[in-house]
């Protein structure tokens, strides 16, 4: 679920948004973008539990937490979900990062 989630924000993010042409005369870009990311910040809240996601720039994208995700503001932009949850190794957060290569 968590990659589906990070690969729909790429997606996102890469594609232009198709919308009915009276909505998009209503919403300036900057709204609907701010709408798009907003549906998708529920979508990972409601999918994982204690799930988090933030779109920044980071140089050590693998770590962070659902209340701190830890974007360093160095890197190349990353999309990053975390949750908690349970693996092999036992309880505890997970993050799951994808980078966008400029």
């Amino acid at each position: 679920v968590a990659a589906e989630l990070v690969m729909a924000r790429v997606h996102e993010l890469r594609m232009s948004p198709t919308v009915e042409p009276l909505a998009l005369e209503a919403l300036a870009p900057e709204a609907f973008a701010a709408r798009e990311h907003a549906a998708w910040l529920h979508a990972v809240a409601v999918a994982l539990p204690g799930g988090a996601g933030r779109v920044c720039r980071d140089a050590t994208p693998d770590d962070g937490a659902p209340g701190d995700l830890a974007c360093d503001g160095g890197g190349n932009p990353v999309i990053k979900v975390a949750w908690r949850g349970h693996s092999l190794a036992g309880p505890g957060t997970r993050v799951l990062f994808h980078e966008i290569m400029p």
